[in-house]
């Protein structure tokens, strides 16, 4: 087995389980170069293109099915799912309490994902103007979601820049296929999409929050540099370490990072309210850190 690399390291994860090479190249250069579709245990399929998800029922006319929850597609790319729930609910004018979801996704991606809103009316959705998301009414249901009905996410994954050869790519692929299948198949481990890709710091924040030190969370979360993160964002999570200057790092801080902006902009209304700062997160991101 090969020994992994330092960011894989920082997780737990020391080893690799193949000893082939790997191919190299880089994924994620472009949102539609990660794209995900989730699956129920119902067997409901979430499809990026738009159309009824697999295995959904059309009961008479319109919308079918029964219940106070109106459940819908959710597709998305730039937003990760409690962002995307969070300008979905501001957007319908209800409580984000009433979105439930089975799964998180990623943000550097294209996904397609179920949504359950209670109390949503389908013709709500006509007139939904939001970059980024779009929601697709599917039926109703007399259920919430939650994470015991989804069974798998489907990847489709392009991987560009590889500067190998044609005949080496065959090579490494078939040498690590081959090495997975002799040990039975691939372990589930957590691993980046829990800790973080370019800023492994989830259950770091997670650490303080457990030792009851709110303030070294928060600014954990806003000053940690990320071995992966642009430059940019170095620059502006160095600078407030080294000043505490919120305003300067607001005005440094690349656009898209959205819960430091909004963590940072409650500490100026309200400074030293680390409690109010970290509440601002989704309830389930902060259950995520812990």
């Amino acid at each position: 087995m090969r020994e992994a690399p330092e960011l894989e390291r920082l997780m737990g994860m020391e080893l690799y389980l193949t000893a082939s090479r790997g191919l190299g190249g880089r994924i994620r250069s472009r949102l539609e170069d990660f794209l995900v579709e989730e699956e129920l245990a119902s067997g409901l399929v979430a499809e990026l293109r738009p159309g009824r998800p697999e295995g959904a029922r059309e009961e008479g006319r319109g919308i079918g099915g029964r219940g106070s929850f109106l459940l819908c597609v959710l597709v998305k790319s730039g937003f990760d799912t409690l962002e995307a729930v969070q300008r979905l609910a501001r957007r319908l004018c209800l409580p984000e309490g009433l979105v439930s979801f089975a799964g998180l996704k990623d943000a550097r991606a294209v996904t397609a994902q179920f949504v359950a809103v209670r109390g949503l009316r389908p013709e709500r959705l006509k007139d939904l103007d939001l970059p980024g998301v779009e929601l697709r009414p599917v039926a109703f249901t007399a259920e919430p979601l939650s994470p015991a009905v989804l069974i798998a996410n489907r990847f489709r994954v392009v991987v560009r820049a590889i500067e190998l050869p044609e005949g080496a790519v065959e090579h490494e692929l078939a040498a690590t296929l081959s090495g997975l299948e002799e040990l039975g198949g691939l372990l589930n481990f957590y691993g980046h999409q829990r800790f973080g890709t370019a800023r492994p710091i989830t259950h770091l924040v997670g650490r303080e929050l457990l030792r009851g030190n709110v303030r070294e969370a928060v600014e954990l979360y806003l000053a940690y540099v990320g071995p992966g993160e642009s430059a940019a964002a170095r620059e502006a999570r160095s600078y407030l370490a080294e000043t505490g200057d919120l305003r300067g790092f607001l005005r440094l801080l690349p656009r898209g990072f959205y819960y430091e902006r909004l963590m940072t902009e409650h500490l100026l209304k309200r400074p030293r309210d680390y409690y109010g700062a970290l509440r601002r997160l989704p309830l389930r991101l902060r259950r995520l850190f812990v």
